[in-house]
């Protein structure tokens, strides 16, 4: 306190040292203007922006379907024959009927709702594959039919060497070194379906015929059509992503798995099906200098 008063007769008025100017000065300068654009509340925005979207599409979807149904002939109207044979010509050569085809009111919505780029056929890739020569094509291979399931994976694997305990805690499943023991040691190669559930036999510290596996975070399924076994459907992506800044608790998507041998779907329904939720995508590694029976295989803790 003994420099406080030297200090006013040396300094003059403390108003002067005031940051009062400067701080209006930002806020007229910087933070007003700022507020008044669009960088800010971007979840909202990015609401609004789908939701006017959607409804940009559905009025597109619904003038084109009355402009098609306004040019339509009544249904009421007398048919000449001349359209009949036009029809019966039309059988005989499918190619002149495009023309009508387009402009049906299903067509419309196929062109509005239908994805725009063609849906590949992974029932077709695996057969492709699973006839090709033997050491033409990269090992182990990355597309395989199961039942009436395709599945797809990457050939470049998310994690291509990790260790199984340190994935164990990347993935936060303490008990998966147990669950491989079990698997390898009831049933192993036996049998494709393996016991679902149920208490670990095998211990944490059990020992494994290797050490390192390869992680996928994801892996693409396609089935046939319902209604039409004939048809592929859209392919759906799995999941099961491990925490990190995006994901906090990480990403582990929920499926159907079939547990039962003697049940497949669609003829069976939900029976001998099971609602499980995909945690870990991985492959065996062969130790160096080795090579195990289960390398060649993928397996999914659920």
């Amino acid at each position: 306190m003994q420099s406080v008063a030297p200090s006013i007769s040396q300094l003059g008025a403390p108003v002067q040292w005031s940051a009062d100017t400067t701080e209006h000065a930002h806020i007229e300068v910087v933070k007003d203007p700022a507020a008044s654009t669009n960088y800010h509340n971007f979840n909202s925005q990015i609401c609004r922006y789908l939701d006017r979207v959607e409804k940009c599409r559905a009025f597109e979807m619904a003038t084109r379907l009355s402009s098609v149904l306004r040019t339509s002939p009544d249904n009421t109207q007398d048919i000449p024959d001349s359209e009949v044979d036009s029809a019966a010509d039309d059988v005989d050569n499918p190619s002149a009927g495009d023309e009508f085809s387009e402009e049906h009111p299903t067509a419309v919505l196929n062109d509005i709702w239908a994805p725009k780029c063609p849906v590949p056929n992974l029932f077709a890739i695996a057969e492709t594959l699973l006839a090709a020569v033997l050491g033409s094509i990269p090992y182990p291979i990355c597309t395989f039919t199961s039942g009436s399931t395709t599945f797809h994976l990457n050939y470049d694997p998310s994690i291509k060497r990790i260790a199984i305990d340190q994935a164990a805690e990347m993935f936060n499943i303490p008990d998966l070194r147990p669950a491989i023991a079990d698997y390898l040691g009831r049933e192993g190669l036996a049998q494709n379906f393996h016991s679902f559930g149920g208490q670990r036999c095998a211990g944490a510290d059990a020992h494994l015929p290797f050490s390192e596996i390869q992680v996928w975070y994801k892996v693409h399924l396609q089935q046939k059509l319902y209604h039409n076994r004939t048809s592929v459907g859209q392919i759906f992506t799995i999941n099961a992503h491990p925490a990190d800044r995006t994901w906090k608790y990480g990403r582990c998507d929920t499926a159907i798995l079939n547990i039962d041998e003697h049940h497949e779907w669609p003829s069976s329904s939900l029976t001998g099906h099971a609602v499980v939720e995909v945690c870990l995508i991985m492959r065996p590694l062969s130790p160096r200098g080795r090579k195990i029976l289960w390398d060649d295989r993928f397996l999914v803790y659920a």
